[in-house]
């Protein structure tokens, strides 16, 4: 059974999360989501890859620097 999907603007630093979002052609992805912060502060993050290791490792640093977190 297929989930509804909510329909929303995306900013640019968001990536809409319909089923279009990825090409067939992708070599790899890194995805990372987290939860909402606890009482304490605490937050969970979770993050899923696939792909070349080096491809992989390319994305995070990439993603690292446009954060300015070098």
């Amino acid at each position: 059974m297929p989930l509804a999907r909510e329909e929303k603007e995306v900013s640019g630093n968001e990536c809409d999360d319909s089923t279009g979002t990825f090409s067939e052609d992708v070599s790899a992805y890194v995805l990372v989501a987290c939860g909402h912060a606890s009482s304490d502060g605490k937050i969970t993050v979770e993050m899923t890859y696939e792909g070349d290791p080096a491809v992989i490792s390319y994305l995070l640093t990439k993603a690292q620097d446009s954060l300015g977190g070098s």
